[in-house]
């Protein structure tokens, strides 16, 4: 099975398949958010032929793009691939919360699950992106430098119960002495590409989730 993920993030959405956004004619943010992603995954043992990544953009665009894509595939099941939604959590999930519960109950008033939506056509980065590159510290060292005050990341754990603030604050703190700083955007998409999904994984069960569901679309 294809199937083709609408991640938050990376600047303004990819329209309808088979068209190129404006901003990603004209911004390479784009593309290098593709990028990071398909090196991540790669790295996860995802099979990139089996794989797309499409930039969602703000939440409410990802779940639009997904909803409508979701239609198309309904109507051409053959010719189209499955469309499957990746969006920051914003906070904790409540203890027995499937992503849907969290999706329609607690910040995303919107996000009503489509009729058609199984319970594994969204995942979650719980609480955020920045969760994930403080499961790998070492990472984060390679890419930024020696200076990185790893301390800060101590008695971080469960990773997934850290506020999405603290964690951006975490790393900006834990970068106040290297020659560059965390920020979002092309700086993000470059520790994306160095992080262990393993690591990931083993430290943020949501992670698990969603790669353990692409491994299995695996041929």
């Amino acid at each position: 099975m294809r199937c083709r993920l609408y991640i938050e993030g990376g600047g303004a959405a990819d329209p309808d398949h088979g068209q190129m956004s404006r901003t990603a004619m004209v911004d390479a943010n784009a593309e290098a958010f593709r990028r990071a992603w398909q090196i991540f995954f790669s790295k996860a043992g995802v099979d990139g032929q089996m794989l797309e990544i499409a930039v969602g953009g703000g939440q409410q665009e990802a779940f639009s793009l997904f909803n409508d894509q979701l239609s198309r595939y309904l109507a051409h099941e053959e010719a189209e691939s499955k469309p499957l939604l990746l969006v920051d959590s914003e906070e904790s999930v409540a203890a027995g919360h499937t992503v849907w519960d969290h999706l329609q109950t607690r910040l995303y008033h919107r996000f009503q699950r489509p009729t058609a939506a199984d319970d594994n056509s969204a995942f979650m980065m719980v609480q955020a992106m920045e969760t994930w590159f403080i499961a790998d510290p070492p990472a984060l060292q390679r890419f930024f430098d020696s200076s990185l005050d790893t301390n800060v990341f101590q008695n971080s754990s469960p990773l997934e119960t850290i506020l999405k603030e603290d964690a951006l604050d975490m790393l900006r703190q834990a970068t106040l002495r290297c020659r560059r700083h965390y920020s979002k955007g092309r700086r993000s998409y470059g520790i994306l590409a160095e992080i262990d999904p393993e690591q990931v994984a083993a430290a943020c069960p949501h992670a698990r989730e969603l790669l353990d569901y692409l491994n299995g679309l695996n041929p």
